[in-house]
């Protein structure tokens, strides 16, 4: 059918202004008269970054490609404009898809910015049914941050993940929106299917595709529980589990693991984003069980129980290298590996300072200090003078105590064992 007139269609759902939260991804079902982009956007004017931006994306060599030439149905594409205008899609014919003549959709290995080739919402989990052999992941939105989607309305667009090449029939199924299916497990810890979402936020920009968790079918390796991490756009903030067997490098965003009593996962935090970060996760959803969960943060030698608080707030720059781990009595069992000072927080610090440290198992007991010095290389306190066991520790210094002036102080660890010592500094910076 050929749309004319007052029935040529428009591209809804613009966000405008330029920033990242306001780029938008979206697809256009109709069969364009002109579907070039010099005609279609002629009302924003010529192709200016400083105005407006149109990106395509290939996935082998992963790139983005500006003002692509043309717009195809059934692919997405990634749009911003700085000030508010009506993009009208001039004359259009609507798409005969049909039972019989269903669209179908060529992905390539690795990430595809698709499109709803359809002129109605489409379930992907009808997508799913549709094609049992495909392995293919959720659909991710993106409109500042990424978020999983499970249905493409019309005009939407999102990135899919494949593990090979495959063609997907999109069907057509008469439905009046019945329920999304839904996991049949939740988070508590120690059932056989457990999965735990984590909430990463940093400025602007969150990431809610992050999660751990266990499941009887899944494997050592890339299964249908993962999820790959999605492509980075201008600003980023990842969770990441990398796995370097999984083409060529990929990290995953979501590791789900064999059912077992024990795990470690070991993840990143990578951003280019600055100031402090924050990792949120339910902790009332673990259940009753006496299976734990305890967050590491290598950098600061932190232990979190993840069962008594619910975030955990760090700066990437510093702190970017994690450990989960699962089982029972875990604190007792895991043990520091080498002396080692961590970061200092807050630091800047407007007074009070955490000061973590740690001692490994290779000597019964150790003798430990830990002073504080000023900028002139004076001592102005001694925190701890006392034998300890091995450990995770730290110790609060409170600039507030006494006079204390702004400025660079260094902060040292003395430890003394059998077989001799260890001496370890690093710096904060007092700002009152």
């Amino acid at each position: 059918m050929k749309l004319t007139g007052a029935n040529i269609p428009k591209l809804p759902n613009l966000s405008f202004g330029g920033a990242i939260g306001n780029y938008r991804i979206f697809s256009i079902p109709y069969t364009l008269k002109n579907n070039s982009i010099s005609t279609l956007f002629n009302s924003v004017g010529g192709q200016d970054k400083t105005k407006w931006r149109l990106l395509s994306y290939k996935s082998s060599p992963e790139a983005w490609i500006d003002f692509p030439s043309a717009i195809e149905n059934g692919k997405g594409y990634l749009i911003n404009i700085i000030d508010p205008v009506e993009i009208t899609l001039g004359e259009a014919t609507a798409p005969s898809y049909s039972q019989d003549n269903l669209y179908m959709m060529p992905l390539v290995q690795g990430f595809n910015l698709i499109g709803n080739p359809y002129t109605f919402s489409i379930k992907w989990a009808d997508v799913v049914a549709a094609n049992p052999t495909a392995q293919v992941e959720d659909p991710l939105y993106f409109n500042g941050s990424y978020s999983a989607l499970t249905q493409l309305d019309i005009f939407q667009g999102a990135f899919v993940f494949a593990n090979e090449a495959v063609t997907l029939s999109i069907p057509i199924v008469n439905s009046s929106g019945g329920r999304v299916g839904k996991k049949s497990w939740g988070s508590r810890l120690g059932e056989p299917d457990w999965e735990l979402p984590f909430t990463l936020t940093q400025g602007p920009i969150e990431n809610e595709l992050g999660a751990i968790g266990m499941h009887q079918d899944a494997s050592i390796g890339k299964d249908k529980y993962d999820r790959v991490t999605a492509p980075r756009m201008f600003d980023y903030l990842e969770m990441n589990f990398h796995h370097p067997e999984y083409l060529g490098g990929k990290n995953f965003s979501k590791e789900m693991v064999t059912t077992n009593d024990e795990h470690v996962w070991e993840f990143n935090i990578a951003s280019n984003l600055n100031g402090e970060a924050t990792l949120n996760w339910d902790n009332l959803s673990l259940g009753e069980s006496t299976k734990e969960l305890y967050l590491l943060d290598i950098a600061r030698q932190q232990f979190i129980d993840m069962r008594q608080v619910n975030s955990y707030s760090f700066t990437p720059r510093s702190s970017n290298q994690f450990n989960v781990y699962y089982g029972e009595d875990v604190k007792s069992k895991i043990k520091p590996t080498a002396i080692l000072l961590g970061d200092a927080y807050p630091n800047p610090s407007s007074g009070v300072v955490t000061i973590p440290f740690t001692l490994p198992a290779k000597e019964p007991q150790y003798g430990v200090r830990i002073e504080v010095y000023d900028n002139m290389g004076r001592k102005v306190a001694t925190l701890i003078n006392k034998t300890l066991v091995p450990d995770f520790y730290s110790i609060q210094w409170d600039a507030n105590n006494n006079d204390f002036r702004n400025g660079l102080y260094t902060y040292r660890l003395i430890v003394t064992y059998k077989a001799g010592f260890d001496i370890q500094t690093r710096k904060i910076v007092l700002k009152k």
